[in-house]
């Protein structure tokens, strides 16, 4: 007897590393440490339109290029994709990000241009279903976690559908962590117009 699975339903993650040239990442980092808070619990961010600062220029590039990858990558149509808001953020320690979603876009990014590798962002499972009874784990394995963790790492990219719900962990580092983050949408027409599933943006 011969046994076989599928993975259906998939939700795809994108990870990149050594996304900038060191010159452009110092850049960021040094627009970054510029950034005030006058509340010190909570993280400092910038206004969202960091991607019409020429900072940010080289970043929004590959943010685009990449995104492009993935829509294509899941055999998506597209006419063209916008960033519709980007924003930097400081992560002190003791300080993080409850779970949320990013509304009215297709997909979700962040950059880390500073980072020590110890705060992680999670992603949970969206299928609510899914958790009303499960049997006992032996070992968590992406077949039968609730959640999904990425370490940070310096120069180093995660792209994800906008509405997967995420969160990052309260900071335990000494060292300020710095990101970028970004919402991107399509240009022109989404979904099948001979379907209900369609809009023009």
């Amino acid at each position: 007897m011969e046994t076989k699975y599928d993975k259906i339903f998939p939700t795809l993650i994108m990870r990149v590393e050594n996304i900038l040239p060191k010159k452009d990442i110092e850049s960021i980092n040094k627009d970054i440490r510029n950034l005030t808070n006058r509340n010190i619990n909570v993280p400092t961010q910038s206004d969202p339109f960091q991607h019409k600062n020429p900072v940010y220029k080289p970043l929004c590039e590959k943010v685009i290029e990449l995104c492009k990858k993935y829509l294509t990558d899941s055999s998506y149509l597209y006419d063209e994709l916008e960033i519709t808001n980007m924003w930097s953020n400081i992560i002190r320690s003791g300080q993080y990000h409850p779970p949320h979603t990013h509304s009215n876009n297709i997909l979700s990014g962040v950059y880390y241009p500073q980072s020590d590798n110890t705060t992680k962002i999670y992603f949970s499972d969206p299928r609510l279903q899914a958790r009303v009874l499960t049997p006992k784990i032996k070992h968590n394995t992406d077949n039968n976690s609730g959640l999904m963790q990425y370490h940070s790492q310096t120069n180093y990219m995660v792209i994800f559908p906008s509405w997967l719900q995420h969160y990052v962990e309260s900071s335990v580092s000494e060292q300020p962590r710095h990101s970028v983050a970004w919402n991107v949408m399509m240009r022109g027409l989404v979904g099948d117009p001979y379907q209900l599933q369609s809009a023009t943006f």
